[in-house]
């Protein structure tokens, strides 16, 4: 719950009952930190925490592992995470994936003689991993790669990247990249890839640091840029970062020819240390022993540029660390300047050094994370120190981790060996905290008395899920986080005003201003405890036209409403709805898309009879037949008003970027109510990491000729003038008649049902299959006003949070795996008229129309699944693991 009304109790940044000193956990707080819940993996604890910004524990995860050294929580709620196998340094040897129960749903093992993954991973948006493995060479080897002191073996570096089979365990590789194939020395010609270093900045000296350590490179992290589908090193013996292309193929990674960028495998760009390859002195190195070194995310604070956490900058006996960020000097395709010698920018481009530069400084691992307000989160890794600094590098959030290798300690120890490899920060509205409870369970540290304020970014809703965290915390008496009346307590007061509250709108539109621009684009969509609101003036926020008629686009003064939370019926709606109606619902509109422009595919124009002139109104005449039409599928009708008979694939593609290797984004929402996408969505529906596929319609244009006389009906064949020329062939997609299916989405991370944009016939869906449909997407002269606030009151469902009938259903899996037990409330058992079981690849395994207490499932394969409760207006789903 966010509490915009805690905002209104007046407090110091962080207040604490002194200690004699204080040593472990939160030292600073105030409310310009960024709001959200930061996950720590202590390096020698096999547990993960996540912490609130009052250092309060919201969950934990357990391992049977130590890190080895990286966890991230996905948008789907799991945590992956690196565990070690083995002793040696970076932790080695697992990835696994664990459930918020801290259930192994996924694990592979990646440890060899040859190979060892060690220290960080990287999700890719297709589901697949990056690890950085070891890759071992012998003596032999390097003796004949040229090195010229040393003969011993060595640890060279590779990036792999495998694809999970989540369903039966471990993962296939499917590329890779080698350090080893892209060599150069220049001590002995008779060796192999002999050549002058300082005219190869692409490949790698063997010779570079004499080979102190049979740990030669240690890469220590990886990242990924979607954009230019380029990976990026942080090559911690060379103080270097390099950056790689991941367009090759294996052949082409291990060339140096060949990829998006025409070099292969070799290195695109390196920074850091020209010393590296033969440039420059030591007045040139910038980099120190650098960690996590990767690109700032789209639309943060110094988006695109480099950031690093640089060790030892300082040397002997007053080292210091620095927070820095690089900006590349590469184009808008992902090229990057080189003209000889050392690699530029010639410095930072921004820089974070402690005021007393010795106050930070870790010789070993440790991270930095561009927050999205535009703070910066800094993980001072041998301390167990996270603090995070805003614009003007000022200490904003602090603490420092209780947690060691014989487990939280107590408040006021000297503590040691709670060294962290990273921390990062999830802001409160991430999708991977969607639908947890969040409620705080104290401190990690025992002995810690002292209170603290959250400040929440506001979210205006009041709504159930609200009342539910209250009473999860109700009878609290100090920290609450759901203290809605700022007493410091949470009692009957705080659910009374929430009750009060209940309903409120979580944003106001200001209609008028809208309504007023008659130019460029201008929406604004509202939503209440129970119905979204859109005002527009209807102009695209795209190139539109020309027409060729004799109508322009004008701005409109739009209104249009649907439920917020949209219930399946058990029969669909055709937009045709009643065509001999000439009042309201003689045609629906489909829906409306984010900029505010209206789905409308039907032209609502019908076969005439050339000898009467009468209209035969079964047989309706395609858009693309009879109208003009711009690239985005759009015209203007007989009052100027633009909107859509098919797809606007010039926006989608050229506007929005939508290229299919990412789901698609959402798109806009059906008069029913329920979310729009396009055509790229998740293979699997019910797994977000099962790649993505390109989806069509099932339907296709009927063979033959029609029946018709060529008056009363039409005649000819089936070319797709009418929409009757169409039959569907429901084997031939996985879409319903409708277009849509049911799955998560990167909006609905626990599922919704949703419609699907094609690039062929019907583009845009033709029918609905939500129960209310608002009069505000009814087609007719004499419509009422919207019914959406009385309609949409009884229609409820609770897909995403199940927050009044998910509460009161609970799955257990026997021990023996033979069958589930499903524990529902007494007086909900009447209102379940179907349960469906999803495997996670979307089979259906089980499916009943009345409800089961006991369901059988020794015959199902050990995995995750997904139960389906339909209870009318009202679907619940959860997911279980089967053992």
């Amino acid at each position: 719950m966010k509490n915009h009304y805690i905002i209104l109790v007046v407090l110091a940044i962080f207040s604490f009952k002194c200690y004699s000193q204080q040593t472990l956990g939160l030292f600073t707080n105030s409310s310009e930190s960024l709001d959200g819940y930061t996950l720590f993996s202590p390096q020698f604890s096999t547990e993960s925490y996540l912490i609130n910004n009052c250092g309060e524990k919201i969950h934990s995860w357990s391992s049977q592992y130590l890190p080895g050294l990286s966890s991230y929580l996905l948008e789907d709620g799991v945590l992956l995470r690196t565990g070690r196998q083995f002793g040696m340094g970076g932790g080695i040897g697992i990835v696994e994936m664990l459930d918020w129960n801290s259930n192994v749903i996924w694990s592979h093992s990646v440890s060899s003689t040859h190979g060892r993954q060690h220290h960080d991973i990287e999700l890719l948006p297709n589901g697949n991993i990056l690890l950085i493995v070891h890759d071992n060479r012998t003596a032999a080897e390097v003796t004949q790669a040229g090195s010229s002191t040393i003969n011993a073996s060595i640890d060279s570096e590779q990036i792999v990247e495998i694809q999970p089979d989540l369903v039966n365990g471990g993962a296939t590789i499917v590329w890779e990249w080698k350090a080893w194939d892209h060599l150069i020395q220049e001590a002995d010609i008779t060796k192999d890839d002999y050549g002058i270093v300082a005219n190869h900045p692409g490949r790698i000296d063997i010779n570079f640091l004499n080979h102190n350590s049979s740990d030669w490179l240690h890469f220590n992290g990886v990242d990924y840029n979607e954009e230019f589908d380029q990976i990026i090193i942080s090559v911690h013996n060379f103080s270097e970062f390099w950056i790689i292309d991941h367009s090759t193929t294996l052949a082409e990674s291990s060339d140096s020819i060949g990829g998006t960028y025409g070099n292969g495998g070799d290195i695109l760009y390196r920074w850091g240390n020209p010393q590296a390859y033969n440039q420059g002195d030591p007045s040139d190195q910038k980099l120190f022993l650098q960690h996590n070194t990767h690109w700032i995310p789209e639309n943060y604070l110094d988006a695109g540029k480099i950031i690093m956490f640089n060790n030892q900058v300082g040397s002997q006996p007053n080292p210091y660390s620095t927070v820095n960020i690089v900006e590349l000097p590469v184009d808008a395709n992902g090229f990057y300047t080189y003209n000889g010698g050392a690699f530029g920018p010639e410095n930072f481009d921004w820089t974070y050094q402690a005021p007393n530069p010795t106050d930070l400084y870790s010789n070993i691992i440790s991270g930095v994370q561009r927050l999205e307000n535009g703070n910066t989160l800094i993980c001072e890794g041998v301390s167990g120190r996270y603090f995070e600094i805003d614009a003007n590098q000022n200490i904003v959030w602090e603490y420092v981790n209780p947690v060691n290798d014989l487990g939280p300690q107590a408040q006021g120890t000297s503590i040691s060996d709670n060294n962290t490899f990273r921390c990062t920060r999830y802001s409160s509205n991430y999708p991977g905290l969607s639908g947890q409870i969040l409620t705080p369970q104290g401190y990690i540290e025992t002995g810690s008395t002292f209170t603290c304020n959250l400040y929440p970014v506001e979210d205006p809703v009041v709504t159930v899920i609200d009342i539910l965290n209250l009473l999860s915390e109700f009878g609290c008496l100090v920290s609450c986080q759901y203290d809605a009346t700022g007493d410091g307590i949470v009692n009957v007061s705080d659910l009374l005003y929430l009750l009060s509250m209940f309903g409120t709108v979580s944003s106001q539109c200001d209609s008028a201003t809208i309504f007023a621009n008659e130019s460029t684009n201008a929406v604004c969509f509202e939503t209440t405890a129970n119905t979204r609101h859109i005002f527009t003036n209807d102009i695209p926020d795209h190139t539109y036209g020309p027409f060729g008629g004799a109508n322009n686009i004008q701005g409109q003064d739009l209104e249009y409403s649907m439920c917020l939370f949209p219930t399946l019926n058990t029969t669909t709606t055709p937009l045709t709805q009643d065509p001999n109606s000439q009042g309201c619902g003689g045609g629906i509109v489909f829906g409306l898309s984010l900029q505010g422009i209206l789905y409308s595919p039907f032209a609502r124009l019908y076969w005439i009879n050339p000898n009467t002139q009468e209209e035969n109104m079964d047989f309706v005449i395609e858009a693309e037949f009879t109208l003009n039409m711009d690239l985005n599928g759009g015209h203007v009708n007989n009052v100027s008003r633009y909107h859509y008979h098919n797809v606007p694939i010039d926006y989608f593609t050229n506007d929005l970027g939508i290229s299919g290797t990412d789901h698609s984004p959402l798109l806009g929402y059906a008069a029913d109510g329920f979310p729009i996408y396009y055509k790229y969505l998740y293979t699997n529906p019910m797994n977000s990491m099962g790649g993505i596929s390109e989806f069509q319609s099932d339907y296709q244009l009927k063979t033959g000729t029609r029946p018709g006389d060529g008056i009363t009906a039409p005649d000819g064949v089936y070319d797709g003038t009418y929409i009757q020329d169409y039959e569907q062939i429901p084997s031939q997609s996985e879409l319903d008649e409708c277009g849509g299916r049911f799955g998560v989405t990167p909006d609905y991370p626990d599922g919704t049902y949703y419609y699907v944009l094609t690039d062929n016939w019907p583009y845009i869906p033709r029918c609905l299959k939500g129960n209310f449909i608002d009069n505000t997407f009814k087609i007719g002269p004499n419509c009422p006003p919207s019914a959406s606030a009385t309609d949409c009151a009884t229609s409820s469902t609770m897909n995403t949070d199940d927050a009044m009938y998910g509460t009161a259903l609970n799955i257990s899996v026997d021990p023996t795996s033979t069958q589930l037990n499903l524990n529902i409330a007494e007086n909900l058992v009447d209102k379940v008229i179907g349960i469906v079981i999803y495997h996670s690849s979307g089979q259906i395994v089980f499916s009943s129309n009345a409800y089961q207490e006991n369901i059988q499932t020794a015959h199902l394969s050990g995995g995750i699944y997904y139960v389906q409760l339909n209870m009318g207006q009202n679907q619940v789903t959860r997911k279980i693991i089967i053992p």
